[in-house]
């Protein structure tokens, strides 16, 4: 009899053993299927979004294609104008432009002939655990703003370029190789394309230490209010009032309805402090743009935003509970926001500047939703 029960036992082991592999084969044929609907969804979109691009010189202001015809201009007389991010990408589109081509929608052609297998092969390899609406609709907004802003004659499809570089080393390095690789960069990047590079790469220090190391906190902050206190105001002013010098002669132009004007005027340090990081929250939760219009384009603007948003501060709420990986990205997606948060003229310009960085906001959102995905399996 005992024997009997000994032998029952272990034929339900057996038969639980065969249904639990019956049901993770039936998963992973799900999650196959799955990705093969999703895949063949992100190359519909990605050919209907080439069609749209073509016809935007039909569809947009000209206000839109300003700096591409600049470098343009530049790639086709040879002239340097000292400014080093737009003579920079002039030398870099030259460099690819071994055909000889000068027209905007022939570039826009083969930038998307670039971009698009970028785009395909990056997600093929960072796969998200779980595909999702918030995933497709990110997606479906984040590749719609790449059409309008990025994939032509642009700086920024160089930083789009670059933000793929930056990815790949905060995911496959860690300790000082990842400080020693993101220096090399910073300085490779700020000496020849754009400046300000160099400060995101100060900010990511920071925001590493800050967060990583709890006792260093309050020494942060005692070194940031002892510089305010001493350091002359005329330094700080040069840097903090860019964006007002900027603005100055743009006011009640129809081409700046988004401007990011400071909340309060002075030269006070402290004060600087506060409008700055007024600044940044606007930039993170711009819903003043509703007072300026109830335009669609400001709907969707808006809506995009709060969403990259929330998730930032999701994921910053369970910091500890990332990977090391996902938190290095999340750190660095805050060193832009803060950089930005001093520069930035307009909403139109933030936007634009955001979404170069598309793939930075990518491996952001599938933190978020692998993070979701991993507490729903647990529960």
């Amino acid at each position: 009899m005992k024997a009997f029960h000994v032998y029952k036992r272990r034929m339900n082991s057996f038969c639980l053993q065969d249904r639990n592999e019956e049901s993770s084969v039936l998963s992973l044929s799900s999650r196959k299927g799955e990705h093969y609907l999703f895949y063949s969804f992100l190359f519909i979109i990605l050919g209907l979004l080439l069609i749209f691009k073509l016809r935007m010189k039909e569809l947009f202001d000209e206000k839109y294609f300003y700096d591409s015809n600049k470098i343009l201009y530049l790639m086709k007389s040879g002239i340097n104008l000292n400014d080093k991010a737009f003579d920079f990408s002039a030398k870099f589109y030259n460099f690819l432009n071994i055909f000889g081509v000068y027209d905007w929608g022939l570039w826009a052609l083969i930038l998307n002939f670039i971009t698009i297998p970028i785009i395909l092969l990056s997600i093929s390899f960072i796969k998200p655990k779980r595909i999702n609406v918030l995933l497709i609709v990110w997606l479906l907004t984040s590749l719609t703003l790449l059409q309008i802003y990025v994939t032509h004659i642009s700086k920024e499809w160089i930083t789009f370029l670059f933000s793929l570089i930056i990815l790949i080393i905060l995911k496959k390095n860690q300790g000082k190789i990842l400080f020693i690789s993101l220096a090399i960069l910073a300085f490779l990047y700020s000496y020849f394309f754009r400046t300000y590079f160099a400060l995101i790469f100060l900010y990511f220090c920071v925001f590493y230490v800050f967060l990583n190391y709890r006792k260093s906190r309050f020494w942060l902050i005692f070194i940031l209010m002892l510089i305010l206190a001493l350091i002359p105001n005329r330094y700080l002013f040069d840097v903090f009032y860019i964006r007002q010098d900027i603005n100055y002669f743009r006011v009640n132009s129809t081409d700046a309805q988004t401007m990011i004007l400071d909340v309060f005027v002075s030269n006070n340090n402290f004060i600087m402090l506060i409008n700055y990081l007024l600044c940044i929250l606007r930039i993170l939760f711009p819903l003043e743009i509703i007072f300026i219009s109830f335009n669609i384009k400001y709907m969707i603007f808006i809506m995009y935003i709060l969403l990259n948003s929330y998730i930032i501060f999701f994921n910053l709420k369970n910091y500890k509970k990332l990977s090391r990986n996902q938190q290095n990205n999340l750190i660095f997606l805050l060193s832009i926001l803060f950089v930005h948060g001093i520069f930035e003229p307009d909403f139109g310009s933030y936007i634009r500047h955001l979404i170069s960085y598309f793939f930075i906001l990518y491996f952001n959102i599938l933190t978020y939703i692998d993070f979701k995905s991993l507490k729903s399996n647990k529960v």
